[in-house]
């Protein structure tokens, strides 16, 4: 999350609870109106009120409470991350693929993200079906070279990208895993910015080519197989 996003939801979180706290108060002060003025008969309109207060209260106050638990998780993060990538190169032990491109050490908590590849993205952050199923078989392929291998090593940059994650170069078994990714069809050469992988001039085409596999896109309305042949689609 960048400051800028961060200051945004700071603003809103404050503004949220300073709404909750004031209708929190409001009821509050009705039910006991209530209570205190009424007779017997509205004993249990002051109680519903006060009820309501708290729930009220106790509703913003947990979600503030999850806003600054996300916080501390990001900064611990940061912080992990901050430290693996002072440590120069260095084993990792116990390996978690979150995708084809972003790596956990589930030893130290500290986020890889592999320098020189680009990976299709998985789950929400797809452009498309295409691209999440290709971000799902890239993120198998390089659990299955992970899994097998007998060492791991994290070659950091020296840097962190924007997300905090720590910038390596991964080698596995002394190969560079990011080559092996690119040789496979599973990732592309990171070039400094993203590139789209949807569509006839996507990534994913090319990486069906090198794959010698058939590519299709219902974008493009075509289909288009490893070896540059081409198919209209109705």
């Amino acid at each position: 999350m960048t400051s800028q996003h961060w200051r945004a939801s700071r603003k809103t979180w404050i503004a949220d609870l300073v709404f909750g706290a004031l209708a929190a108060v409001a009821v509050f002060a009705v039910g006991l109106m209530y209570f205190v003025a009424s007779d017997a008969r509205d004993l249990d309109r002051s109680a519903l009120l006060i009820v309501v207060g708290a729930t009220i209260a106790l509703t913003q106050w947990r979600g503030g409470m999850a806003w600054l638990m996300r916080r501390i998780r990001a900064s611990v993060g940061r912080y992990l991350n901050a430290r693996a990538q002072a440590k120069g190169p260095h084993a990792l032990a116990r390996v978690i693929v979150v995708d084809g491109d972003t790596l956990d050490d589930a030893t130290t908590g500290a986020r890889y993200r592999v320098a020189n590849i680009d990976a299709p993205e998985t789950g929400n952050r797809a452009g498309c079906e295409m691209e999440r199923a290709m971000g799902e078989r890239a993120k198998a392929y390089a659990s299955a070279v992970l899994t097998k291998a007998r060492v791991v090593t994290a070659h950091p940059t020296g840097e962190l990208d924007k997300y905090g994650r720590v910038l390596a170069f991964v080698v596995v078994d002394n190969k560079d895993l990011g080559s092996i990714l690119i040789e496979r069809g599973f990732a592309r050469a990171w070039n400094g910015k993203r590139g789209r992988w949807c569509g006839k001039a996507g990534g994913l085409r090319q990486l069906a080519h090198r794959r010698a596999e058939p590519w299709s896109c219902p974008r493009a309305h075509a289909s288009t197989t490893g070896t540059g042949e081409t198919n209209q689609r109705g």
